[in-house]
């Protein structure tokens, strides 16, 4: 933003907003135009260390605590590693930094491999293997509330049976007499 407001009043010699040629003499607007352009660069600076200190935490705590499979949310890390790495592209040119330059061009690198390899797992993990949409402890999570619940029934008279859209809770005496009574008569279990 401010680079585009610095050339605008470089190029058109006033500010967007002033529809006659402005009352400062040419120098004062390039002055003014320089002084906009250090000022988003040397914020653009700080945002970079910022975003720099966090992709650090993320990285470290990615490599320090591995995670047991892959999983749809590892998409979450192309996407701000790319917009990383287009700030420091777009930096490294207006500078005319080569270090930056290159720092740009190992993030383009490190993004494109990311994001290869979680192109290749989801294929994989939706395509092939029926399993992409897997959360670390949501397995856990119904297993130990089926636990609870078969305790909770044994207590109550009741049985519970889980499918695929929730559980289904009945009567012990219900489900005795399920079984005597034909197939074609039974009723289907009341979800609760």
């Amino acid at each position: 933003m401010s680079i585009y407001l610095s050339n605008y009043i470089r190029k058109y010699k006033f500010g967007p907003t002033q529809s006659l040629p402005p009352p400062l003499a040419q120098n004062t607007l390039d002055t003014t135009g320089e002084v906009i352009h250090w000022i988003g660069i040397f914020l653009s600076l700080f945002l970079l260390a910022h975003a720099t200190f966090w992709a650090v935490q993320a990285t470290a705590a990615i490599l320090f605590s591995r995670p047991k499979g892959f999983s749809i949310a590892m998409w979450a890390l192309v996407f701000p590693l790319a917009s990383y790495t287009n700030a420091w592209s777009i930096l490294s040119r207006d500078l005319r930094n080569n270090g930056m330059r290159g720092w740009a061009a190992t993030n383009t690198v490190l993004v494109v491999v990311i994001w290869l390899f979680c192109a290749a797992f989801t294929i994989y993990g939706g395509l092939w293997k029926g399993e992409l949409f897997f959360s670390p402890g949501f397995k856990e999570l119904f297993v130990s509330n089926r636990d609870n619940d078969k305790e909770k029934d044994a207590k109550n008279g009741n049985t519970t049976s889980w499918n695929s859209v929730g559980r289904t809770r009945r009567r012990v005496a219900e489900d005795e007499e399920a079984a005597s009574t034909p197939a074609s008569a039974q009723e289907p279990p009341r979800i609760h």
